[in-house]
């Protein structure tokens, strides 16, 4: 980019490790010139509009509300915002005469309260609230319930949004909302305690607990501790999928349904893992990095992991489950025109690395 000239094109250059690549060549472009105003409703100029372009550029509007794109060509899409105004999407195709545009700013007026209760209709305090538009302008805001379980945000433009409630208390909830143009909107919202969730993580075979597994449940995390447990809580909705994963181990997940009454509880039993480990090179011998490895099932119907080659054509991958495997190479973009893909059988051994699974390309 250039401020006399518009912007080059775009050029998509692909690099193997350790590769390096000449003669890229990059022509500024014969642009026309993209000014504009920015105005309030009563047609004042409005400075510290801040005008967002296309390629990721920023300028502010100055004291007369004059911004400065600088030379560019084909469309573009500007972008202006400021705190207390309704942001604005400006969309010009840009010809052979310069251009300027000019936009009116309307205020951000809209106000959005609430209350939050819980199930036996009592006020809840330090409620994190979440307010994100939909319109995918406007910036999320965040603020706390007080004493009396109320909220309000203020400076809002008119739309729909999704509203987020969080408590370390209450299942997390969340709830859309529509902001009305000029009017104040006040919805009720609840809370509920949710439920929760006992596990226990141990090794198949001993029984011994597994610290510091990994527990995702619905996009959440938790980690087990010397005893090879923990305490999932404030879940909501009937049932939730429980995924464990631990270094050494093979990973396992399980759909949880709501209990009637009290806590769930569930006990995994996981595997010891298998390793497997080898080296990726072309027709000639020599490594090649950037490779892609996928391991499947040695059915091929499910793929188990997928790695990549080090500059020096290694690759391993952990946490395999023990059995027959099919174990592919595919060649890195910049030689997938030269490179056939390759696959061979393997197998996977509990608590062991298979070594040595080499693969080599053949030319096409």
């Amino acid at each position: 980019m250039h401020g006399r000239h518009a912007a080059s094109a775009v050029a998509v250059v692909t690099l193997t490790p350790g590769q390096t690549r000449d003669g890229v060549v990059l022509t500024l472009g014969r642009g026309v010139h993209l000014t504009g105003r920015v105005f309030d409703g009563n047609r004042r100029p409005l400075a510290g509009v801040r005008v967002e372009l296309e390629d990721g550029s920023e300028v502010l509007t100055d004291m007369h509300g004059v911004f400065d794109a600088g030379y560019r060509r084909g469309r573009e899409r500007l972008v202006l915002r400021r705190a207390g105004l309704i942001p604005e999407v400006v969309e010009v195709e840009l010809g052979r005469a310069d251009v300027e545009v000019e936009r009116l700013m309307q205020p951000a007026e809209g106000v959005l309260g609430g209350r939050v209760r819980d199930g036996n209709d009592q006020p809840i305090a330090g409620v994190r609230v979440t307010l994100t538009p939909a319109d995918g302008l406007t910036a999320t805001q965040l603020l706390w319930t007080d004493e009396r379980g109320v909220f309000e945000f203020s400076d809002l433009a008119p739309g729909t949004g999704r509203v987020e409630l969080d408590h370390p208390d209450f299942a997390p909830e969340q709830s859309r909302v529509r902001v009305p143009r000029g009017v104040g909107k006040s919805v009720e919202l609840r809370l509920f305690a949710g439920w929760a969730l006992a596990l226990g993580v141990r090794a198949r075979g001993t029984g011994a607990p597994i610290a510091g597994a990994r527990i995702e449940v619905d996009d959440r995390l938790w980690s087990t501790d010397e005893r090879g447990t923990a305490e999932v809580r404030r879940l909501a909705g009937p049932r939730v999928r429980v995924v464990v994963r631990a270094g050494g181990w093979v990973a396992h997940s399980e759909v949880v349904d709501r209990p009637e009454e009290g806590a769930a509880s569930l006990l995994f039993e996981l595997d010891e893992a298998a390793g497997m480990e080898g080296e990726v090179m072309d027709e000639r011998g020599e490594p090649v990095g950037g490779a892609q490895i996928v391991v499947r099932t040695g059915d091929g119907e499910a793929v188990l992991a997928e790695a990549w080659t080090t500059a020096d054509g290694h690759w391993s991958v952990p946490d395999l489950p023990e059995g027959d495997v099919l174990v592919e190479a595919i060649p890195p973009p910049a030689l997938a025109q030269i490179l056939a893909p390759v696959t061979v059988e393997s197998d996977a051994r509990r608590g062991h690395v298979t070594r040595e699974v080499d693969l080599r390309f053949d030319r096409l």
